[in-house]
């Protein structure tokens, strides 16, 4: 095969793809790596809270929840804490303890698995005490 002197092979045109995908595919993980960075900032929003009957938290993560909680408890939001979660319930549990929140003013379910069922198995655990309010405490991306 003999080349030209300015011929441009099938070649030189599949790498200039290559390369603006390439580019591309940078572009778009800077793009997504600044709004997960921004989201928190950008979702959130910081409102005075009412009074509530329970704090819930929920489990899964490690531990950041677990001080809102109790920062939440001590403001006074509400006067007693329900974990829910399967996995570091019992954990949770110790470090509300540690956290400064009496052991009388914790209840707990340790099933759940999921979301969802953190959702059913406090409503049963709860439903006894007839919450009128409720505070939720998650983390932001959730």
């Amino acid at each position: 095969m003999r080349f030209q002197i300015g011929a441009v092979s099938k070649w030189s045109h599949v790498n200039n793809v290559l390369a603006w995908i390439g580019v591309a595919a940078i572009a778009i993980v800077i793009c997504w790596v600044a709004l997960v960075h921004s989201a928190m900032r950008l979702l959130a929003i910081n409102a005075p809270m009412a009074a509530a009957d329970w704090i819930v938290v929920l489990g899964g993560e490690s531990g950041e929840r677990v001080i809102g909680a109790a920062d939440l408890y001590h403001e006074g939001i509400a006067p007693r804490v329900f974990v829910s979660g399967g996995g570091d319930c019992l954990i949770n549990v110790r470090r509300l303890e540690m956290a400064g929140v009496p052991a009388a003013n914790i209840a707990h379910e340790c099933l759940s698995q999921t979301t969802y069922q953190n959702a059913i198995y406090t409503r049963r655990a709860l439903t006894p005490f007839t919450p009128t309010k409720i505070v939720l405490v998650t983390s932001w991306f959730h």
